[in-house]
């Protein structure tokens, strides 16, 4: 689900309220490959996602930002 965030623009998340949580932290992507060559390329997402769903999954009871 993608939404709006005031100063930082379109994010890709879980859901509509993970900006109110502590695990929320938004980022462009970066996919890292190596090529046939050995060569290693990283590719870097266009949009803004959150990089603790990317990396780790979504915790299944986030703590609330106080």
């Amino acid at each position: 689900m993608k939404i709006k965030v005031k100063k930082i623009g379109v994010v890709d998340v879980s859901c509509k309220d993970c900006p109110k949580y502590d695990c929320f932290s938004p980022h462009y992507y970066q996919h890292r490959n190596q090529t046939i060559d050995g060569e290693t390329v990283t590719n870097t997402d266009k949009e803004l996602s959150c990089s603790y769903r990317n990396y780790n999954g979504c915790p299944d009871n986030p703590k609330i930002k106080k």
